[in-house]
């Protein structure tokens, strides 16, 4: 995922890190969320591409994550299965950064993901 400077039309920094075709990216203010087909969401800093966690949703090598999508405490992420994960954004013990949580038990769905 190549970041742009619009204003400029410069290229800023790209986003590193899967090793197949990104299915979805979503921002806020301060990170960038990216999937792929690699079965990983990636989280990101908005400001410098710096990776901030990376976890590995997909059972198996041929489940790939299609979609993705977040607030403050939560990323949802549907796969080619039909299944919906949240998982859970805390921040550490001293509040300085967030912490990704993958999802406990009964935190998994199956679910019909419409595009």
């Amino acid at each position: 995922v190549r970041v742009w400077d619009i204003r400029t039309w410069g290229r800023l920094y790209e986003v590193a890190g899967h090793h197949s075709l990104v299915g979805d990216v979503v921002t806020d203010e301060s990170r960038i969320l990216t999937c792929a087909n690699d079965g990983k969401i990636q989280v990101s800093d908005i400001v410098d591409g710096h990776l901030l966690h990376s976890v590995q949703t997909a059972d198996n090598i041929r489940t790939f994550v299609w979609c993705i999508q977040f607030d403050h405490d939560k990323i949802v992420s549907g796969n080619t299965e039909g299944v919906v994960v949240i998982h859970s954004i805390t921040r550490d013990v001293n509040g300085d950064r967030d912490v990704f949580e993958p999802p406990h038990g009964g935190e998994r769905r199956r679910s019909c993901i419409l595009q």
